[in-house]
């Protein structure tokens, strides 16, 4: 079926990484696909961003795309200044707020329209996990603490005003329901996609490591909330175990950041290589090269990383973080254990990696998961039935 609405997205900046940024590429070229008329608003801090913002998401959305300026560091303030003109000139059509917080949906509440909202955390799951990385910036992390009675005031206006709450995951809907007191109902779950035929499958049958046994992890390096540091110790245990193995470190890391690693990486030196920035076909490659995707996280709205690897037929073990417990049924399809605990979290990577069975199944049952739950066709369809709930005189 073919639809003809004008599609109106309150987001973050398109420069940004992470699940935000596919989700705003999955509601860009999926929509659009089926006649949606997507336009994106985003904030940017500087004349420099606003030009280098206006290149990026012609780049990255490949939409049309409005762009604002706002202010640098508050998060309420981000998404007040639009609000005195950004949606009154627009035409009738769906307005929908994507992005980290609630906090994106604040121009549609302000302007009193109609609209729904997609999140992938609270402020206040956002703002705990993050302390740790705020703290060395005093300013930032001093003047955010005074604005986050503003925050959740304004977050919570957004998420009981909104015609739909829409969140990331079963562990972000919880959050949602616990912290704004609001039924279950009002909230429904929509997972970011994964590109299945980009992500393809490797069938693994097979069980021979002639070679060292390669584990991979994909995420922010330098994050304090990926955990690396016990990762690395997970790697030492295993070796002295007698496991021949090397870990791949692949994401975001700022080069000054590789430093607070050293003590950790000392003496598996030749068994940890590091890649900073890869492009995403070499992600998809080490996906496909790896025998083993690890995730040591202490909290994960989501954890698409997951969802890439076992789309890939790329076994998993993660830890219980919130997210990767939507996705993993432990012992079916990939392992999760107890955050933190070293003992647990290496039994299990020993037990996946001398039971040809089970990691066959792990391989098997990732990808069927992936297909079943997480693909781009299942989500598009779920996202219309809900702009058909919230705006229905779009659709006579």
């Amino acid at each position: 079926m073919e639809f003809n609405q004008r599609l109106f997205i309150s987001t973050h900046n398109p420069v940004i990484n992470g699940g935000a940024l596919q989700m705003m590429k999955f509601i860009g070229e999926e929509m659009s696909s089926v006649g949606f008329k997507p336009y994106f608003y985003f904030p940017s801090h500087s004349l420099t961003d606003f030009f280098r913002f206006k290149v990026e998401c012609d780049k990255v959305l490949r939409f049309p795309a409005r762009r604002y300026f706002s202010c640098p560091f508050f998060e309420f303030i981000k998404f007040l200044f639009p609000s005195f003109y950004m949606t009154r000139k627009e035409a009738p059509g769906i307005y929908h707020g994507l992005g980290g917080t609630a906090l994106t949906g604040l121009p549609f509440y302000l302007n009193s329209n109609k609209y729904v909202i997609w999140a992938a955390t609270t402020f206040k799951t956002e703002f705990r996990t993050q302390l740790e990385i705020f703290k060395h910036f005093q300013i930032y992390y001093l003047m955010n603490m005074l604005l986050y009675p503003l925050n959740r005031f304004f977050e919570g206006l957004v998420i009981k005003g909104a015609g739909k709450v829409i969140a990331l995951s079963e562990y972000t809907k919880r959050n949602i329901c616990n912290e704004f007191k609001i039924p279950k109902e009002f909230v429904s779950v929509i997972n970011i996609p994964v590109d299945t035929n980009f992500f393809s499958y490797r069938e693994r049958k097979g069980f021979s490591f002639p070679r060292r046994i390669k584990l991979l992890n994909v995420g922010r390096i330098d994050d304090p909330r990926k955990n690396i540091p016990f990762l690395l110790k997970a790697v030492k245990t295993l070796v002295s175990d007698g496991f021949d193995i090397e870990l791949t470190l692949a994401g975001a890391c700022k080069a000054r950041k590789l430093f607070y690693l050293k003590e950790f990486i000392h003496e598996i030196e030749d068994r940890v290589n590091i890649l900073i920035y890869p492009e995403q076909n070499t992600i998809r490659d080490l996906y496909r090269e790896s025998d083993l995707f690890v995730l040591t996280s202490k909290q994960e709205g989501l954890g698409i990383v997951l969802l890439e690897a076992m789309s890939s037929g790329l076994p998993v073990v993660s830890t219980r973080c919130g997210g990767p417990e939507d996705i993993i049924d432990s012992g079916k399809n990939g392992y999760l254990a107890e955050c933190n605990d070293l003992i647990d979290y290496t039994d299990k990577i020993k037990n996946l990696l001398t039971s040809e069975s089970l990691y066959a199944q792990f391989s098997f049952q990732g990808r069927e998961t992936v297909e079943r739950r997480f693909s781009k066709e299942v989500l598009r369809d779920n996202m219309i039935e809900i702009y058909r709930e919230v705006f229905p005189e779009q659709f006579k």
